[in-house]
């Protein structure tokens, strides 16, 4: 490979400024894709953990069912892990933290931490930024008042003052003195709360005495490390005794449940890695439509310089440079298009997780490293030599007789030169047509998703949750007087149209759970109990969600604290049926419960709820903690701008407390399914990349074929035919290309269609309106692309065609 020939090759493509810009940024759009992508994948899902020996670090959870749903160990399970288990030379715990703090630049706040056990950040590896760690004297429960705070909460609290260490911040749990600050990109581990924990405690400061004894209370996430040489198979086998024992030693909390083991952060990544290789695949497909279209935008460039090459050839020119030339050219839109690409996917990358919610850990960097540079880089090559594949060949098979004689009847390219040319196209047409099928599955899911019936009002509610602090209700005083008086000044605001008090909240990730027992209930159940939702409500929650009362009554004023429950159809089921639930008496955790009245079934956490949460038991209000309740308000303005309004009331209603999960139930709920939002999002942008990238190929094609076709259009003009007529030839030429490549791609995306079914929500991945939708797109977007083509020939002058030629 010569200098000149380089040379050469960027000349053409400069003369060629048009083809060569179109095929960069289809280049620049499938390499955006596909970096981005490797770069998620890269460091969310397969790098190493940024903690020591980080292959050695095990999460363990108790799991039930046969979904092995994960549920958070006791205080005593992890310290039976610590004792118990001769595989793991550290066990260490973290029990999630919520309480009231006061001071800095936003007044009172609910925040968010961990209460750890003294090992647990040596397990991690961390070393303060600021002043210090706890010391093993401070781990004592009688030695209080001491924390440790985030990078994060050292600005908003203290303004990143460097003598912040002996600083105290006011807590509703008294007043903490600042031991030291964390490094900042680590916000703890517990990974449901990414992103919000702000402080640490020592772990018996925070859980109370009854509950470090009890073993049916969960609310702990453990963290083993394994010792050297035992691998996690056998620490599963050792695990998994030490299940059987505990289940015979404390059968209410351990009985049929088991001990799992899994690597640290894949409670978070196997949800990512759910739908990040879907998507991985997604990028590749669309990266391969960019090539395809590029390929045949170069094909169209031999082409049209058929006799140039031709005459090169003629002169001793040989056919191994012109192909080197073809090769060199792919290279170069490759080489732009490619680092354009990659300089995109990595800026856009965090505004489209952002966009699509996905909250990562702060100990997760996404940056790319050689290894994805270098998987980058060979995606990239491929694509190159598959869009120089046409051109070459092209060039290889130039005969400059032939060329020069069809030259001289008026040819411009051989018709198989330009079946190939079609074929790219209409595989491009195909390939697009399964992107965008597997979108519209995508999105018509989480279109369903979000219109599913919950069993409650969405439209037009919203909630207020409010944390009260020790100076507006003292602890061990009657905080429901305070909150009642609070709730109608809530219900005289314009524009309210119920207002209803209930703890914990709704939607919610995770209910409170309670351990149900009645008389003659099957003797399965019995021991353990049935595990239901617990909610604490006033009766006029039941008229502001519009849940109707299938039998019975709801709760009426003065039974806040009666021994009065309502329960949910299935629950009914399972006492017996819905009238016959009424009357019976049920066994909770603060007393008996006489079933007063039977409502039907919600979904109070969402459409997803997990299936051991389809019971709900409704307690009335006052038999709540009531240090902090959610008002839920009906109205019929705009949810969003009431939800601020409201907010600034309570807030000045009750200024020594926290307001918190502010907003509509529409807006909380898309929160709960932001999980199921990613993979649409991502699969609809790289379908409307793809869209664009076809519809730029079926116009290079159609606008090629009419240039060649000038002296036979202007033939058929001057005979007679009208320009609708001549439009219409060049539109159905487009729409049968469309139709055989739809065709195509129908007939590959419906065995496909099988990968979906983990991502689709109440319908069938084979969804045949999706198929539909994509094959209206497809032909709308080839019909978008020949309108110029088909315009221009429309307005061709006959004598000037036939003068041309």
């Amino acid at each position: 490979m010569s200098r000149l020939e380089l040379l050469a090759s960027l000349r053409g493509l400069w003369r060629s400024r048009r083809l060569a810009v179109a095929a960069v940024l289809c280049l620049a759009l499938g390499t955006a894709a596909v970096s981005g992508m490797i770069t998620l994948v890269r460091g969310a899902l397969l790098r190493p953990l940024p903690f020591p020996e980080a292959e050695r670090l095990v999460r363990v959870w108790r799991a039930e069912g046969v979904d092995r749903q994960r549920i958070e160990l006791s205080y005593p399970l992890t310290r039976a892990l610590r004792q118990g288990m001769a595989g793991f030379d550290a066990f260490e715990a973290t029990a999630r933290l919520r309480m009231l703090a006061f001071g800095g630049d936003q007044g009172g706040r609910r925040v968010e931490g961990e209460a750890v056990t003294p090992g647990y950040f040596d397990l991690l590896g961390l070393e303060p930024l600021v002043g210090r760690l706890f010391s093993p004297a401070e781990y004592d429960p009688a030695h209080r008042g001491v924390i440790v705070i985030s990078h994060a909460a050292w600005g908003p609290f203290f303004g990143y003052d460097p003598g912040v260490v002996g600083r105290t911040l006011r807590t509703q749990d008294g007043v903490f003195e600042v031991v030291g600050v964390l490094p900042a990109g680590f916000t703890g581990t517990v990974e449901d709360d990414a992103g919000e924990i702000e402080l640490w405690l020592p772990i018996d400061h925070y859980v109370s005495a009854e509950r470090r004894a009890r073993w049916d209370v969960g609310g702990l996430w453990g963290i083993g490390r394994l010792r050297p040489g035992t691998g996690r198979a056998a620490a599963a086998g050792e695990l998994a005794a030490l299940a059987e024992r505990l289940a015979r030693e404390h059968p209410e909390a351990q009985g049929g449940r088991q001990l799992v083991l899994e690597p640290l952060a894949e409670n978070w990544r196997s949800t990512l890695r759910r739908g990040s290789f879907l998507l991985l695949a997604a990028a590749a497909g669309l990266l391969l439509v960019a090539a395809l279209n590029v390929a045949a935008l170069l094909l169209a460039h031999a082409l049209g310089r058929r006799r140039e090459r031709a005459v090169q050839r003629a002169l001793g020119a040989s056919a191994a440079s012109l192909v080197r030339r073809a090769l060199l050219e792919a290279a170069a839109l490759a080489l732009v298009g490619g680092a354009l690409g990659f300089a995109l996917g990595q800026l856009l990358l965090p505004a489209v997780l952002e966009r699509a919610t996905v909250v990562l850990p702060d100990y997760v960097t996404l940056r790319p490293d050689p290894v994805a540079l270098l998987a980058v880089a060979a995606v990239l090559a491929l694509a190159a030599l598959l869009a120089a594949a046409a051109p070459a060949l092209a060039e290889a098979r130039t005969d400059p007789g032939s060329v020069l004689k069809d030259q001289a009847r008026g040819g411009t390219a051989s018709r198989r030169a330009r079946r190939g040319w079609a074929a790219l196209v209409l595989a491009e047409v195909a390939l697009t047509t399964v992107l965008v099928f597997a979108s519209m599955v995508m999105l018509r899911s989480y279109a369903t998703l979000l219109a599913d019936d919950l069993g409650f009002r969405t439209e037009g509610m919203l909630r207020v949750a409010l944390f009260l602090g020790p100076e507006e209700v003292p602890e061990g005083d009657g905080a429901l007087p305070f909150l009642q008086r609070l709730r109608d000044q809530v219900a005289a605001h314009p524009g309210v149209e119920g207002v209803a008090m209930m703890w914990p909240t709704i939607p919610i990730w995770s209910p409170v759970e309670e351990a149900v027992r009645w008389s003659g209930m099957p003797a399965d159940l019995e021991e353990r109990g049935l595990r239901v939702g617990l909610f604490a409500t006033e009766g006029a929650l039941f008229d502001v969600l519009e849940i109707p009362t299938l039998s019975g009554r709801v709760f009426r004023a003065g039974e806040e604290q009666g021994a009065v429950a309502v329960v949910s159809r299935s629950l009914a089921e399972r006492l017996g049926g819905v009238e016959r639930a009424l009357g019976r008496e049920l066994q909770v955790s603060d007393g008996p419960a006489r079933v007063v009245g039977v409502v039907a079934d919600t979904r109070l956490g969402g459409a997803q709820e997990d299936e051991a949460h389809r019971y709900e038991l409704y307690l009335p209000l006052g038999r709540s903690p009531l240090r902090y309740v959610t008002f839920m308000v009906a109205t019929g303005r705009d949810p969003g701008a009431m939800a601020e309004e409201l907010g600034r009331r309570v807030g000045a209603l009750a200024p020594a407390s926290a307001l918190d999960w502010v907003g509509s139930v529409e807006y909380w709920l898309g929160e709960r399914y932001r999980e199921s939002r990613f993979a649409p999002l991502l699969l609809g942008m790289f379908a409307a990349g793809a869209l664009g990238i076809t519809g730029i190929g079926v116009f290079a094609l159609l606008a090629a074929a009419v240039e060649g076709r000038r002296s036979e259009i202007g033939v058929r003009k001057a005979l007679g035919a009208s320009p609708a007529r001549v439009r219409r030839d060049v539109v159905a030429r487009g729409a049968v290309l469309a139709g055989a490549g739809v065709a195509a791609g129908a007939a590959m995306a419906w065995p496909l269609a099988r990968a979906l079914d983990a991502f689709v929500y109440g319908m069938s991945s084979r969804d045949p309106l999706s198929l539909a939708l994509a094959a209206a797109a497809l032909v709308a977007v080839a019909a978008l692309g020949a309108w110029a083509p088909a315009a221009r020939a429309a307005r061709l002058d006959p004598m000037a065609a036939l003068r041309d030629e």
